[in-house]
């Protein structure tokens, strides 16, 4: 199993590529995106992801995300799914 901080890092990784992937060149058109989902957070939360200080805790927060990186082509295969899934999957994850 992955240490906290290994995945912290592997999950910034994977979260900046499939955001681009999906076509929010900022992390400003991923928040309004995310906020059209019902979600509304500061610019600085998606920050923190990319940079690999935190990981989403949220299950609904997550699924949504999965979900707006499929509609928007950044997630492809059921393997990129679980990947990021499990990266994100912290004790205790709600």
């Amino acid at each position: 199993m992955l240490g906290m901080e290994k995945k912290k890092g592997e999950f910034a990784s994977l979260f900046k590529k499939y955001r681009l992937k999906s076509g929010f060149a900022t992390l400003r058109e991923f928040a309004d995106a995310l906020a059209k989902e019902g979600l509304v957070f500061e610019e600085s939360l998606f920050s923190h992801w990319q940079k690999g200080d935190r990981v989403p805790k949220d299950r609904h927060l997550l699924l949504t995300i999965i979900n707006l990186f499929i509609k928007n082509g950044g997630i492809t295969t059921i393997d990129e799914v679980n990947a990021f899934f499990s990266l994100s999957w912290p004790k205790g994850f709600r």
